[in-house]
């Protein structure tokens, strides 16, 4: 088969391989050594999740299957490792991470009473809420940390230059959304707060 759609598959082979009738056989295709690193994932309310960060440095990409991680001979996750291209990342999950304490919490500091009135008898209210995210690594290693914080309104301000991504497929005031993206590295043993500010609409009381 051949054309741009044979690019979209990748196929292992393995020659001077012979079964007789009713035989089986486990097969290792290729050992390749490889880079990796951890990176942690927090998208609050949730829980911290750790993964393992695999470099895909080989001369093929890798299939989407089964990928068990160990550590002198223990087992420590097994996860569905996807698709790799050559020259990327993939990432495995191993736990949910205990060693990284973290804390959410917000205020409301405004509110414009009726500021919108969609309907004769039915109004909302403009309401700006600041908010904190805390994050203590007790560990003994630096860790990076990717926060994911969606938020059921619009971001205004936010800190250590996280990236901002609105939600353009529902502009409706009252369920406009947006999602703050949060890269950072934390020490051992040290303390970080992220801030952000934002605005949604409610219905007046």
């Amino acid at each position: 088969w051949e054309g741009a759609g044979a690019s979209d598959f990748t196929v292992y082979t393995r020659k001077d391989l012979t079964l007789r009738q009713g035989e089986k056989a486990v097969v290792t295709l290729f050992v390749k050594r490889i880079k990796y690193g951890h990176v942690y994932r927090w998208s609050p309310p949730n829980d911290i999740e750790h993964f393992l960060v695999l470099h895909n440095d080989t001369d093929t990409p890798w299939t989407t299957g089964p990928c068990l991680a160990t550590s002198e001979g223990n087992a420590l996750s097994e996860d569905l490792l996807k698709y790799v291209p050559k020259g990327r990342k993939g990432e495995v999950p191993v736990t949910t991470a205990i060693n990284i304490a973290h804390d959410q919490k917000e205020t409301e500091v405004d509110r414009k009473l009726k500021a919108h009135q969609p309907s004769n008898d039915f109004f909302l209210d403009l309401v700006t809420l600041d908010g904190e995210l805390t994050l203590r690594n007790n560990g003994k290693t630096p860790t990076e940390l990717i926060v994911d914080l969606r938020l059921q309104g619009k971001p205004l301000t936010v800190s250590d230059d996280a990236r901002i991504v609105l939600d353009t497929t529902n502009l409706k005031l009252a369920e406009r959304t947006g999602t703050v993206t949060w890269r950072i590295t934390v020490k051992a043993g040290e303390s970080k707060t992220l801030t952000y500010r934002y605005e949604r609409y409610v219905p007046s009381r």
